[in-house]
């Protein structure tokens, strides 16, 4: 079974609010956040380098280094860091710019995707992190 979001994603999602919900300090180590979520340091790096590069994340090396927010959690949208991790889910092959489905005119199953994947992505681009992030 494929899914709309993908394992690397759903750990940026993770990642990220990991970060957003430290109150008492804002740089955590790769290696902690690895451990937490039982994946290996290799991948979380490689989610962080992304982020990095996307302008979510920075870091910072030495004693008291790690990965840190580069913006407040109500400024970051589900959308943001799902993008910079490569989210290009399509609710039906059909929506796909690149395929000319030669049924779409009078097809109500692409209208009916179109408008449900419409509902999705705006729902991800005006969900903030801060609304996952306990207080």
């Amino acid at each position: 079974m494929t899914s709309f979001i993908s394992r690397e994603q759903d750990y940026a999602l993770r990642i990220v609010s990991a970060l957003g919900s430290e109150k008492e300090r804002d740089h955590i180590p790769i290696s902690e956040l690895s451990e937490r979520f039982d994946i290996s340091r290799i991948f979380a790096g490689r989610i962080a380098q992304k982020l990095g590069k996307g302008g979510i994340l920075g870091s910072e090396r030495g004693k008291f280094g790690g990965i840190f927010l580069k913006k407040k959690p109500e400024e970051i949208t589900l959308f943001e860091i799902l993008s910079i991790i490569g989210f290009t889910s399509r609710m039906n092959l059909c929506l796909s710019d690149s395929l000319d489905c030669r049924f779409e005119a009078h097809c109500h199953f692409h209208h009916y995707f179109a408008k449900i994947e419409h509902q999705i992505i705006k729902d991800f681009k005006n969900k903030k992190l801060s609304d996952f992030i306990s207080k």
